[in-house]
């Protein structure tokens, strides 16, 4: 006898994520290289390169506004059907600029807050992904887990200038940890 088909039975747990992303249940870190690689305009001698800098700035704010414009931001218990969205910063150290628990809806996440991250550019050029990879694993540890969000599948979306591997901060090994996870 030869399986050729097999129907996994889905629970609570291992159900099938929406398609409409007003019904999205994830827990979102978004973790954004903010190294001069990034940049953003500085207020006087502004070239064309800054000017760039900023354009790509404007761009990862507007993408991830993009994204979660119709979704349900927040971890209220009444609407389980909810996404909850953690913000790091990284260049050569990471910055936990918001956890899962702040955002608690889409306005408080499109009023400014993520034009604010964004805007925060280091002094550094260094862009070690492998810094904030492990400050997002931390994270989806620390609040996607045995609070009441088992459930709700995990999400890393990494936004970077430039990709730099190093022994110390091999982004890889973290990746596939995660993805293993």
């Amino acid at each position: 006898m030869q399986l050729l088909f097999s129907r996994r039975i889905l629970s609570y747990v291992d159900r099938p994520c929406s398609t409409e992303l007003s019904n999205l249940w994830l827990d979102v870190i978004i973790v954004v290289d903010n190294s001069q690689g990034m940049g953003i305009v500085r207020l006087t001698n502004v070239t064309s390169v800054e000017f760039y800098k900023q354009i790509q700035n404007v761009q990862v704010a507007a993408n991830i506004l993009d994204v979660f414009f119709n979704t349900s931001i927040g971890s209220n218990s009444s609407e389980p059907k909810t996404t909850c969205i953690g913000f790091i910063t990284y260049n050569s150290n990471a910055t936990l600029n918001v956890d899962l628990n702040k955002f608690q809806s889409s306005d408080s996440l499109f009023v400014d807050r993520v034009f604010n991250f964004l805007s925060n550019v280091a002094y550094s050029r260094d862009s070690f992904m492998g810094t904030g990879l492990p400050m997002a694993e931390q994270l989806l540890g620390r609040q996607g887990f045995g609070i009441g969000r088992d459930q709700y599948q995990n999400v890393i979306i990494v936004y970077a200038s430039t990709y730099q591997n190093n022994k110390e901060f091999d982004p890889e090994s973290i990746a596939d940890r995660l993805k293993k996870s």
